[in-house]
């Protein structure tokens, strides 16, 4: 019986209604009002208590608030609280509101060996350590499911636990943050956009992400329709990835446009009108903002209330980043360290954002590992770890199994490493890949420790290798980009279309990074200049949709083929941020270097 009572004790208090139920058959049962989902001033009230508790504990949370069928309703990333939880919290509020228990339940039911072993990889990936709870009403009706992440897994139900015993209070109470903070200034920018949308009588969807593009803040107004939560959500991203108001970026990508197509690039951008750049009131980017429901009018007049709100005040804190001379030290000494251990690497550098910033892949080194170098990175900035320091965390058992499923898929053994500046700040990371995890370590750490180093070494391209055409080629471009005055990203593929170098200049899009690998991509694949292939692929031409193949195809123009001086075919190279006209230009810069050798 007492194992009865602790397994009660997790469970919502409809499921313990209806386990009780059968002892009490012979009593007429008490009618409920049917379920409703969670309202948005119930999901604030949630939010703001579990924003409390974590204030309290001394933590750092991202708090994500769901309905009845699974759908984001409301959600915040405090200051400091990991980029790689807003997927988790988002994952374990989900998995509360599928399968109605505490996500910590579910997890002791999925260890090996246990009835529901990997039930994680169902339903598009559960999360089921704990933090994530489901949220009931008064009558013990399931109205959503509350999901927090950013700290231990008990400090995570704990915050989890306050907020979904908010919508029991007498009298609920709203989220009021200092709006000298950057979530403040996304929340008075969400609450301005709520006030426009709320006097224009169209309920909305409504997004706030960071510079670095990471969800901030979100709404979702009752009414709003369920479609428009990506949809507001990518056009904040895409005006993020791309500084420009969406309907802009929409105008110059229709057919017959320069851009057409480009919404295949970066997991899907939105194009249309209702998403604006953030920028504070020193003119500093600071993110963007997407709204989404009404008439693409109706968006754009909601989002722009939005960010004239966010206008007003100054930026928080600025976001501290690694610059690529930095990013370029890193990789070299990397790249050095690997030739002493005699291993052949794969190295990737992110941004504090896990943006990837420059990477190197050493001749005959795993294929795999592109990926693997790039995942351990990211995974390192969004945890501020290293990877292995995850990894065991993450081992059947262990508080954070199955972690590895969040983020569209990490990496947590060794050879991920967070890059600090000198004040202890983390501003990127290595990830490192090709070797045993002992060697990956090694090099990462070595890597980290290039930029205190009274000189920052180069990575020069001088030698005969592989990697060394290929940053011959990259370095004519940006030579070129710096030039013309347009910083570029540049990616250079070899002639199986996989990644061989990159490097993304100081001041270039974020959403270039993938354009620019897709633009080389492509005229790997189809060796053409992308123009070409892009004027065959207009609506009516015989190539029409071919975007659509090869996990999306960039065909305007600034891919290139390269080919060595002998002729021999090498892979292609691929730039962006300019307009298409200065993107070519700076890619034949590239093309003519590596011809020349």
């Amino acid at each position: 019986m007492p194992r009865l009572k602790g397994f009660l004790y997790l469970l919502p208090a409809t499921i313990i209604a209806l386990f009780l139920s059968a002892a009490f058959a012979n009593e007429e049962p008490m009618t409920p009002p049917p379920p409703t989902d969670i309202s948005l001033e119930q999901a604030n009230a949630v939010v703001a208590a579990a924003y409390q508790k974590a204030e309290e504990q001394g933590t750092l949370m991202d708090i994500a608030v769901v309905d009845r069928g699974g759908n984001l309703k409301a959600f915040v990333r405090m200051d400091g609280a990991f980029a790689g939880s807003i997927d988790i919290a988002i994952r374990k509020a989900r998995t509360s509101v599928l399968f109605p228990f505490p996500t910590g339940v579910l997890g002791e039911l999925s260890q090996p060996g246990e009835p529901l072993y990997q039930i994680e990889v169902s339903n598009d990936g559960l999360i089921t350590f704990p933090g994530g709870l489901p949220i009931v009403d008064g009558h013990d009706n399931v109205i959503g499911a509350i999901g927090v992440s950013g700290s231990t897994v008990e400090d995570d139900h704990e915050v989890a636990m306050a907020g979904a015993e908010a919508v029991l209070a007498d009298e609920l109470q709203p989220l009021e943050i200092d709006t000298s903070t950057l979530l403040g200034q996304a929340l008075m920018a969400i609450d301005a956009a709520e006030r426009k949308a709320t006097e224009i009588e169209v309920p909305m969807d409504i997004a706030v992400v960071d510079s670095s593009a990471n969800l901030k803040a979100f709404k979702r107004m009752d009414g709003a329709f369920l479609g428009s939560i990506d949809i507001a959500i990518k056009k904040a991203r895409t005006s993020t990835l791309f500084p420009f108001a969406t309907g802009v970026l929409g105008g110059l990508s229709q057919p017959g446009q320069p851009l057409y197509q480009i919404e295949v690039s970066n997991e899907g951008l939105i194009t249309f009108p209702g998403g604006l750049p953030l920028v504070d009131a020193n003119g500093v980017p600071s993110g963007g903002i997407g709204v989404s429901t009404g008439s693409v009018e109706e968006d754009h007049e909601v989002a722009t209330a939005g960010a004239q709100a966010f206008a007003t005040q100054e930026i928080a804190v600025e976001p501290a980043n690694i610059n690529l001379e930095q990013a370029m030290a890193v990789i070299a000494a990397a790249r050095d360290r690997a030739i002493e251990l005699d291993t052949l690497m794969n190295i990737a550098v992110v941004d504090a954002g896990g943006n990837l910033r420059a990477f190197a892949r050493m001749d005959d080194s795993y294929l795999g590992s592109v990926d693997i170098a790039i995942k351990k990175a990211q995974t390192s900035a969004w945890f501020t770890m290293p990877t292995g320091t995850l990894g065991e965390l993450s081992q059947p058992g262990e508080p954070l199994y199955q972690i590895e499923l969040s983020n569209d898929g990490l990496i947590t053994f060794p050879g991920g490493v967070p890059i600090k500046n000198s004040d202890g700040t983390i501003i990127g990371a290595i990830g490192v890949s090709g070797s045993t995890i002992e060697n990956d370590h090694d090099v990462a750490i070595v890597g980290v420790e290039a930029i205190f180093a009274d000189e920052l070494p180069t990575l020069e391209a001088d030698g005969e290798s592989a990697l060394d055409q290929a940053f011959t080629a990259i370095y004519a471009a940006q030579e070129k980009a710096v030039e013309i005055e347009v910083p570029m990203d540049i990616a250079v593929v070899d002639s199986g279309a996989n990644l061989k170098a990159f490097v993304r200049m100081d001041g270039a899009f974020l959403g270039s990074i993938d354009i620019a690998i897709k633009k080389a991509r492509t005229s790997a694949l189809f060796p053409f200049p992308t123009g070409t292939l892009g004027e065959l692929s207009q609506p009516g031409e015989p190539l029409y949709r071919i975007e659509l193949s090869n996990d999306g195809l960039i065909t305007f123009p600034g891919g290139v083929p390269l080919a060595t001086g002998d002729g021999s075919s090498f892979g292609a190279i691929g730039v962006s941020t300019g307009t298409v006209e200065e993107d070519h230009e700076v890619a034949t810069a590239g093309v003519d270097a590596l011809a020349g050798q």
